[in-house]
């Protein structure tokens, strides 16, 4: 069965949209804050044809996935790392807080 709506559906605070035979996938907002929550038995995925992008409501670039390629990781929307076929490229100061380690069998 299929449901069409031709505008929108207004859900209030603390109120639920239920997907699953058991509510395994529910999306709400509480009042401060939404949620897209998978409370079921698989895997929560987020599917693209080419890349996929987190933003801030404003529009803003949180995190790009390129499919087949990097992820770029955003600092108040400018690239700081993105990840490489060989490892990451880093923008700007990099802190280790800890020790700094090697691959001593890479060449």
């Amino acid at each position: 069965m299929a449901t069409t709506i031709s505008n929108s559906i207004d859900i209030p605070d603390n109120g639920k949209l239920l997907i699953g035979d058991s509510d395994d996938l529910q999306i709400y907002h509480d009042g401060s804050h939404s949620y897209i929550q998978d409370t079921g038995t698989g895997n929560l995925s987020i599917q693209a044809n080419g890349a996929l992008n987190l933003k801030k409501y404003t529009g803003e670039t949180l995190a790009t996935f390129n499919a087949d390629g990097a992820v770029d990781l955003y600092y108040d929307n400018s690239k700081k790392i993105e990840t490489t076929s060989t490892g990451i490229d880093v923008t700007g100061d990099y802190v280790n807080s800890g020790g700094l380690y090697s691959d001593s069998n890479s060449s």
